[in-house]
This record gives C-alpha cells, structure tokens and sequence, in this order.
C-alpha cells in the first residue's frame, strides 16, 4: 500500500525530541506522543497528520515492541532506545485507519485486502531562536520529525497479532543552522539529515468491546 496522508540536543539547554508514534511518537512512542514532544524551553511551531476521527471498526489494544534495526543518526540520538514497547488502540473505517495512544488520535490509511495499515506523521520543534544580541550568538534551528509506520495484520476483521516497520527522519528545515548538532562539543547526532528505523512486532492486548 504505501500511500500515506498525512535530541538530546544540547543548545545551551537540554532538549528531548519524545519519542512518540502519534504515527506518535512517536507517529506515538514510551509513555509521550508527537503532539506533545517538546520538553525544555524548546516549542513544537508545527504538526501534521493529527486530525481526529471517530471510528466504529475497533480492531482492539495492542502492544507493541519495538527493535532498533538500522540508524545513521548515531548511538543513543534523540533519545532513542534500542529497544522498547508501548500500547496502542487501533481502529478503522473503511480504508480509513485510527491509531491512539498517549491521548492523542491520528488518521492513517486501511487496505483490507493486504491486512496492511499506514500511519505518518510529522512535527517542527523550533530548537533556538536567532538571538543576535545574546553573547554568544547562534544562527536559528528548526528540526523536523517525520514518522512513518507500517503494519501487516494477522487478520482484517479479527487480529491477534501485527508486524511492520516504524522509521524515524531527522532533519534541520530550510535556513535552519544546526551544525553544533552534529559538530558541536556535546554532539547530539552523528550525522543530519539522519533515519532510524525499527522493526515492530504487536500483540493483542485486549480485544474490541462488543
């Protein structure tokens, strides 16, 4: 199917990018959503792929462990774990799919067909300001978190278990500077532009209420 919708950085000031899959992150990821990833001073200027819709095909609660597989960001970038798990409800309309977790709902897409679901979703933090008049002054940053998570049902009508692929992308948006992320003293990546990428395996937790 593929078609979707919709850091520990150091400035000064300690920032944590939660992770979330709200694709949450997190897309909504331990114990946080994307919708509610800022921490510090540091605010989130943007989100997408949030919009709220009721649902009357709950596929039931499951939960979901989640194993690093490939990063260019480096050990231990944004705060993320090698491995962790967090619990989700899933639901669906039509091809229209529902993810919640952490309070927050986003909409993603359903193939009944394949069994496949589609979640992305994507938020700006604005990590500094241009503050010319500070003492130490340093160009602006923005960084933008794209989540993308893709899942295979056991069953279209009746799941028990899932299996996909949750990536994470980092990236400093247009006229951003966020060189001392990578370069600074206490480097907060390995490399951006950067992804990381888990494998994903759920089971349910609890089934849909008749």
């Amino acid at each position: 199917m593929r078609r979707s919708t919709g850091l520990r950085g150091e400035f000064s000031r300690s920032v944590v990018l939660c992770v979330a899959l709200a694709v949450g992150a997190p897309l909504v990821v331990a114990g946080c959503n994307m919708l509610n990833l800022g921490q510090g001073d540091s605010s989130a200027s943007s989100t997408t792929g949030g919009n709220i819709k009721p649902s009357n095909a709950n596929l039931g609660d499951f939960t979901l462990s989640l194993k690093m597989t490939q990063s260019s960001c480096g050990q231990g970038a944004a705060g993320l774990l090698d491995k962790w798990s967090f619990d989700v409800s899933l639901a669906h309309t039509g091809d229209t799919a529902t993810w919640t977790s952490g309070g927050a709902t986003i909409d993603g897409q359903f193939d009944p067909s394949t069994r496949e679901l589609d979640f992305t979703s994507s938020v700006t933090v604005d990590m500094r300001k241009d503050d010319p008049a500070s003492p130490t002054p340093k160009p602006a940053c923005s960084m933008k978190r794209s989540d993308d998570a893709f899942f295979t049902l056991d069953s279209a009508d009746h799941p028990k278990s899932l299996s996909g692929e949750l990536t994470y992308s980092f990236a400093p948006t247009m006229n951003s500077n966020c060189a001392d992320l990578v370069y600074g003293q206490t480097p907060s990546f390995k490399a951006i532009p950067c992804t990381v990428t888990y494998a994903v395996t759920g089971v349910l937790k609890s089934a849909p209420t008749k």
